[in-house]
């Protein structure tokens, strides 16, 4: 679950992420400026994979026990990560 949508999860990959945004749409517009080449219908792992370790982190930061996906910024990504990389 990211809050207030997916996007936030990319955005960590390449920058902090900590102010609460008021829509699914500015969230949108901040991966824009952090990511200059990303679009909606063309989101590419291999763009983001450098940053993941990084994403992981910060996310983990925002909510350590990835429980309050709620709030604004928010995901808990970081746990699926962890998860499949245990089942590496």
């Amino acid at each position: 679950m990211s809050t207030p949508c997916f996007e936030v999860w990319l955005i960590m990959h390449h920058a902090d992420c900590t102010r609460p945004f008021l829509s699914a749409n500015e969230a949108k517009r901040r991966l824009k400026s952090v990511a200059p080449g990303w679009s909606e219908g063309n989101t590419r792992f291999s763009d983001f994979l450098h940053g993941l370790d990084a994403a992981c982190l910060r996310a983990r930061q925002l909510d350590p026990t990835g429980e309050d996906f709620l709030s604004n910024p928010s995901t808990n990504v970081w746990q699926l990560v962890l998860a499949l990389r245990s089942k590496a």
